[in-house]
C-alpha cells in the first residue's frame, strides 16, 4: 500500500514535466510541417528537438521583459541554435526620445508601391545580391513607373569579385551591372539558391544602371535624405540571436555590432512610433521571417547595427519595358 502512495504521489510531481514535454514535441511537430523541415537520422531531429526548446525558452525569456519595445518569435531558425546562457544576457536600448519634440516625416516605399515581393534567399548567403536587386528594381520604377522583378541569380553567377552564396558587397554587384551593360529580369534568368555557371549572355538585359552613390559612412542624416528619395541597401550586422528571431517593435541591442556587417537589406522608409524613430528594412529571409519580412530598426541610436556605415544606391538606372 506504502509503495501504491509512493507511485501515485511521484506520478503526481512528475506530471507537469510529463505534460510539458508533450507539449514541446507537440509544438515541435507543427514547427516541422509548417517549415517543411525532415532530418537525417533520429539524432539530428532529437538535436533539432533540442535546438527548438531552448529557442523557445529564449523567445519567452526575451517576450516576457517590459524594457524593451521589440518582440521575438519563432521562425525557420528555431531548429538551427541553442542559445547559451550568455545570450540571455544582453542589454538592449529602448531607443526613448522626448515625446514632445517635432517628429520627423515619414516614408514608406514599399505602401507607395515602389518595392517587390520579400524574397527568400534560402540556404544561399544572397543578401548581397537580393539587395542589390531590390535597389535597382525600385529605382527603374521610380523613373519608369514599371515595376518587375530583376535576377539575383545572374548575380550570383556572374560577379566575380564577391563569393556568390558565400557573400558579397552590394556595391561591387552595382560596379557589374554597369560593365555588363544590363541585368536581366528575374523570369530570363531564375532564383535556384546556389551557386551556379554565369548565363549571361542568354537573356536581353533590362535593367540599366550609370553607376551608384556611397552615403557618407555613418552619417544617419545622410541616409534619411537618400532614403527620402528611393530605397538603399544597406549592409548591418545581423549575427545576434535577437535579430534573427525578431518579430515585431523597433529593434535595437546594445551588442549589435557598428562596424562588422555581416548581411544586407533594403531600406524602404522611415517613421516613428511611441517616441521612437525608425528605419523599415525589407530582408530576405521571407515573409516567415520578422513582421511579414519586414523590420523596424532604431534610427538616430548612433548608427545601430551599422545601418549607416555601407549603404548604396544605383545611378541612372532605367529599363525597357518589355519582359
Amino acid at each position: 500500500m506504502k509503495l501504491l502512495s509512493l507511485i501515485l504521489t511521484l506520478l503526481f510531481l512528475l506530471l507537469p514535466l510529463f505534460l510539458c514535454l508533450s507539449e514541446d514535441r507537440k509544438q515541435f511537430e507543427e514547427f516541422k510541417i509548417k517549415y517543411n523541415k525532415a532530418y537525417e537520422s533520429a539524432t539530428k531531429e532529437e538535436q533539432a528537438f533540442n535546438n527548438f526548446v531552448a529557442t523557445k525558452k529564449f523567445i519567452d525569456t526575451h517576450n516576457s521583459r517590459t524594457d524593451l519595445s521589440y518582440k521575438l518569435g519563432m521562425n525557420q531558425f528555431g531548429d538551427l541554435y541553442s542559445p547559451k546562457e550568455e545570450d540571455y544576457s544582453y542589454r538592449s536600448l529602448t531607443g526613448k526620445i522626448d515625446e514632445t519634440a517635432p517628429q520627423e516625416d515619414t516614408i514608406n516605399w514599399n505602401t507607395a508601391g515602389a518595392v517587390t515581393a520579400v524574397p527568400y534567399e534560402g540556404i544561399c548567403a544572397s543578401s548581397w545580391a537580393f539587395g542589390a536587386i531590390g535597389a535597382i528594381e525600385s529605382a527603374a520604377y521610380l523613373a519608369s513607373d514599371i515595376l518587375q522583378n530583376a535576377a539575383a541569380q545572374e548575380l550570383i553567377d556572374c560577379v566575380p569579385n564577391n563569393y556568390g552564396c558565400y557573400g558579397g558587397r552590394q556595391d561591387i554587384a552595382f560596379d557589374w551591372v554597369k560593365s555588363n551593360g544590363g541585368l536581366c529580369v528575374s523570369n530570363h534568368y531564375s532564383y535556384s539558391g546556389k551557386d551556379g555557371i554565369c548565363q549571361s549572355g542568354g537573356c536581353s538585359n533590362h535593367f540599366f544602371l550609370t553607376g551608384h552613390t556611397m552615403v557618407d559612412e555613418g552619417d544617419e542624416d545622410k541616409l534619411q535624405s537618400a532614403v527620402k528619395g528611393r530605397p538603399v541597401a544597406a549592409a548591418i550586422d545581423s549575427s545576434l540571436l535577437t535579430f534573427l528571431f525578431y518579430k515585431s517593435g523597433v529593434y535595437s541591442d546594445e551588442s549589435c555590432s557598428k562596424t562588422e556587417q555581416t548581411h544586407v537589406v533594403l531600406i524602404v522608409g522611415y517613421g516613428t512610433t511611441g517616441g521612437e524613430n525608425y528605419w523599415i528594412l525589407r530582408n530576405s529571409y521571407g515573409k516567415g521571417w520578422g513582421d511579414e519580412g519586414y523590420m523596424l530598426l532604431l534610427k538616430g541610436g548612433g548608427n545601430e547595427c551599422g545601418i549607416a556605415s555601407n549603404a548604396f544606391y544605383p545611378t541612372g538606372v532605367h529599363t525597357t519595358s518589355e519582359i
